[in-house]
């Protein structure tokens, strides 16, 4: 048997990227060989929304309960070999992976109870993104919730992530009072944290369900449905404040989300601009656009021009 040991270390670190990095959990797709995956040319339900969880900060767990696997990550046994394995690769892990989370609670309980502390000051890119505009969602028992003491400890976790270089949140996660302290404290103690991804996963479900889109367990078949990811930087040495803070908010609400909205209903979903209400009934998909084929550069109203993602798209 190889022992890892035995190589020069350049190999081993060789090893330990390709076996550990991996692609953001937004970007997976159902394995041919999964049940979810559908047959050509039908919609592909991501495969990061087909899970449960239940967050427990009281007993300090996790707990994950996916409908398939194909969003997993791989290779981790690795850091369970050796204990000099882990202490070489571990850092690889940590450190050159984007941790994609559903929910901010997920963090907390994560940085708070089960990590320790020279492990998260490793983490360099944290994206958290789900359907629900309210900032959590239904696939996390447990979840956030954004305010309160619930929010205070959120922030308390990205504040041990020192080394922290790209941080994508709910727009929903900058709200409320006490946001400007927040920035001020990024500035001084996550020095590598420039700005903030302010992200909207934006769901088009064809029927028009109760929270406007799919719960993991329902027939996804019954309730087809694409999702639209837009995002706004917010440079943090420009906020010295709350309403600074609040006044930013206001205007991507009220202007970037509408702008994308109607952009993407009249562009890519096949509205037409004087019945915008009734798009649902109207909906059809962009020629072009497939599982693999995601991403289009659009131009808002005011000339500027942002990236959007497609999500559940059909197979190509």
């Amino acid at each position: 048997m190889l022992n890892l040991q035995n190589l020069p270390l350049e190999i081993r670190l060789l090893i330990y990227e390709h076996t550990l990095i991996d692609i953001p959990r937004w970007n997976k797709h159902h394995n041919p060989r999964c049940k979810h995956h559908p047959p050509p040319g039908d919609l592909e339900r991501p495969p990061f929304l087909s899970i449960y969880m239940t967050i427990c900060p009281e007993n300090k767990t996790i707990q994950t309960s996916p409908f398939c696997s194909c969003a997993k990550r791989t290779g981790l046994s690795l850091l369970q070999t050796t204990r000099s394995i882990n202490a070489e690769a571990s850092p690889v892990f940590w450190s050159k992976n984007t941790f994609c989370l559903l929910d901010g609670r997920d963090l907390t309980v994560a940085v708070g109870h089960i990590l320790r502390r020279e492990t998260a000051q490793r983490i360099k890119r944290i994206s958290i993104m789900n359907p629900d505009r309210r900032g959590f969602t239904e696939h996390i028992r447990g979840g956030l919730r954004v305010r309160g003491a619930r929010r205070a400890e959120f922030w308390d976790a990205v504040l041990q992530c020192t080394r922290l270089e790209s941080l994508e949140i709910p727009l929903s996660y900058i709200k409320g009072k006490g946001m400007g302290r927040i920035v001020r404290e990024l500035v001084e103690k996550v020095v590598g944290l420039r700005g903030l991804e302010l992200t909207r996963l934006v769901p088009y479900c064809w029927k028009d369900t109760v929270c406007g889109y799919p719960f993991p367990s329902s027939n996804f078949m019954s309730f087809p449905a694409v999702y639209v990811r837009c995002s706004r930087r917010m440079l943090l040495g420009d906020y010295v404040g709350d309403e600074a803070i609040a006044s930013t908010c206001r205007e991507i609400e009220s202007n970037f989300y509408v702008h994308v909205d109607s952009v993407v209903k009249t562009q890519y979903l096949g509205a037409e601009e004087h019945r915008m209400e009734a798009w649902r009934d109207m909906i059809k998909l962009a020629p072009g656009l497939h599982s693999h084929e995601n991403t289009r550069t659009i131009k808002l109203p005011a000339g500027e021009t942002t990236l959007i993602t497609f999500y559940g798209l059909p197979v190509q």
